[in-house]
């Protein structure tokens, strides 16, 4: 169940209209999920400072249970990297993903069919 909180300096009217939903596509795929346990949170307008400058930039805190770790964090890394860049015309060295393996004791939340179509996702 990824959950992306992503906080950008970027104004909104910067953000393509349909950002989310390529960015719940994007991560779906990369991390073998269906679209429908991925969850996005995004913050335009933030006031941000890294490296002496306030130019465009993007922090992303990224949670999900069992999926990041040495191994596939970095392969992670280069796929949202170029989303990001593609999307958002932020450069890579103005984005930073911070990675959080969670237990999924860490989360509350009720799903069940016909909302929810894979019953391994479902809520105990």
């Amino acid at each position: 169940m990824p959950n992306l909180y992503i906080h950008t300096n970027l104004k909104n009217d910067d953000i393509p209209l349909d950002f989310e939903e390529k960015l719940i596509k994007k991560v779906a795929s990369v991390m073998s999920v269906p679209t429908e346990v991925v969850y996005i949170r995004l913050t335009c307008g933030d006031r941000m400072y890294h490296n002496g400058s306030r130019g465009p930039m993007m922090f992303l805190d990224m949670n999900t249970v069992g999926k990041f770790n040495e191994t596939n964090n970095p392969e992670y890394t280069k796929q949202f990297m170029g989303f990001l860049t593609e999307n958002t015309n932020i450069p890579k060295n103005r984005i930073v993903i911070h990675y959080h393996d969670a237990s999924a004791h860490e989360y509350g939340f009720w799903r069940r069919a016909p909302d929810y179509k894979y019953s391994q996702y479902y809520s105990p």
